[in-house]
């Protein structure tokens, strides 16, 4: 698409000469102090990157990228003055803030509801939840091991880590401080809220209670018998509750580029390569965790069903692609139930059933990726997690996994409601946000592996799996 210089090009331009000719004459008229060297690279540089980024005829995520980028060298270029451009990485930070209650309720509530009605499903649906359930908190648990073993985020020395506390502003200070470290009885009784109002009012909002009274409005409305109009008003609402705060998000989500800019700038800027080192550990970390969950997934279909494993891949092959290449496990769901059906051989009343449910309750790579990112952001901090705070990571992670959307970018959200749940600065995720597309390709990727997986061995124990020749094991009959 051909850029267009339209009128709000030439009013920024404008502006921006406007301000060239107040920096560097306002000193000849002593009306303000010299620039800096650094100061002047600044003036420069940060413009320049904006516009490129601007202009770029290329996808959000590219921008992403390239502000990962150009902020880096940034920081490097201007050092602590860049220090300046932080409150643009605040704002996008409160845009997604803004919306995370609404979107968590609205998204569980829906997600939990469209189960239908429970005393039906009998033994498919206790079986699916099951097992979506379980591969969710396995996925968040192999998560934190892996972080809390191979601490990805250590190697600031505690004199940075002291100052990267304080160059976020005495709020996150005082919030790590102050949080309460309720004992696992505590924390297991606060997931019921006294009211609900006040856990959603609350600074932080306490997402556990926010979570759990999703769940049960969800329920709640799946046993009220008959008024089927009345169920579809209530329903009808908080989709469109939820659909609102996914445009929301989308017009948050265009200031990404520029603020992971600001704040990635920010901390290298003081920091410098020490920071970098760290975020390269924490994507090896991430990406080597979801490839062991993904091998999971190879012997369980081998030893479930009658499918060889050649043929188990090669049949949702096609599924991986449009999973990798979308992040949405939304986009890929029509393609899966085609290729689950008529490929693998799974039947059609397990398929509607079990694969639209898929992409809202089972998330188990988003679950990882979560409990990584939350411990990752924590150690660079240099923030000590208690046994409760570990194990609060993990059904948070497990919980916010369940009722994110199918969209590309959902876990990304769902990991400020993990970390403002532990008290970790939510400041935290410009380390993590520069990796966000590929850490997003291949969890979705892993979550529809998951979900194609899931789907199989179902089918096979209800004696619903009828897979082409090819694909069966030597001697195997489906």
């Amino acid at each position: 698409m051909a850029f267009r210089f339209t009128r709000a090009w030439k009013i920024g331009l404008g502006l921006y000469a406007l301000a060239l000719v107040l920096f560097f004459g306002g000193p000849l008229m002593g009306l303000l102090s010299p620039l800096t060297g650094r100061q002047i690279i600044m003036l420069f540089f940060v413009p320049a990157s904006f516009v490129f980024m601007g202009v770029s005829p290329v996808q959000l995520p590219t921008k992403i990228l390239m502000g990962l980028a150009l902020g880096t060298l940034g920081g490097f270029l201007i050092g602590p003055d860049v220090a300046l451009l932080k409150p643009i990485g605040t704002i996008f930070l409160r845009l997604i803030f803004m919306v995370i209650v609404p979107l968590v309720l609205a998204s569980l509530f829906v997600g939990t509801q469209s189960l239908g009605d429970i005393r039906t499903m009998g033994r498919i649906g206790f079986r699916t939840v099951a097992f979506y359930g379980l591969y969710t908190l396995i996925g968040a648990a192999l998560g934190l091991g892996l972080a809390n073993t191979l601490r990805p985020g250590d190697g600031l020395t505690p004199e940075a880590q002291q100052e990267l506390m304080g160059s976020f502003g005495d709020a996150a200070q005082a919030r790590v401080e102050t949080i309460e470290k309720p004992s696992i009885g505590e924390t297991i009784v606060n997931i019921v809220p006294r009211n609900i109002v006040t856990g959603m009012a609350s600074d932080p909002p306490n997402m556990l209670q926010i979570v759990f009274f999703a769940i049960m409005m969800g329920i709640g409305v799946m046993l009220v018998p008959g008024r089927e109009d009345k169920k579809k008003l209530v329903v009808d609402f908080f989709e469109g509750v939820f659909d609102i705060t996914l445009q929301v998000i989308n017009i948050a989500i265009k200031l990404a580029p520029y603020a992971v800019f600001a704040l990635i700038a920010d901390v290298v800027g003081m920091f410098g390569f020490d920071v970098l080192l760290l975020l390269t550990k924490y994507t090896v970390v991430t990406i080597g965790g979801l490839f062991l969950l993904f091998l999971t997934y190879i012997p369980l279909a081998y030893f479930t069903t009658p499918l060889n494993i050649r043929g188990f891949l090669k049949g949702i092959w096609p599924v991986m692609t449009i999973a990798f290449s979308t992040s949405s496990s939304a986009a890929s769901l029509p393609i899966m139930m085609e290729t689950c059906q008529n490929r693998l051989g799974v039947s059609q009343r397990i398929v509607n059933f079990v694969l639209p449910m898929s992409i809202t309750i089972n998330m188990n790579g988003s679950a990882l990726y979560q409990a990584v990112s939350a411990v990752f952001i924590a150690q660079v901090y240099g923030i000590p997690l208690t046994l409760v705070d570990q194990i609060v990571i993990v059904l948070i992670a497990t919980l916010s996994a369940i009722g994110a959307p199918g969209v590309p970018g959902a876990s990304f959200m769902m990991l400020v409601v993990v970390l403002t749940q532990v008290g970790i600065p939510v400041e935290g995720v410009a380390l993590v946000l520069g990796v966000e597309r590929i850490l997003d390709m291949l969890r979705t990727t892993v979550n529809i592996v998951g979900d194609s997986t899931a789907a199989v061995v179902l089918a096979n124990w209800e004696n619903e799996l009828d897979p082409p020749e090819a694909l069966l094991k030597k001697g195997a009959r489906a």
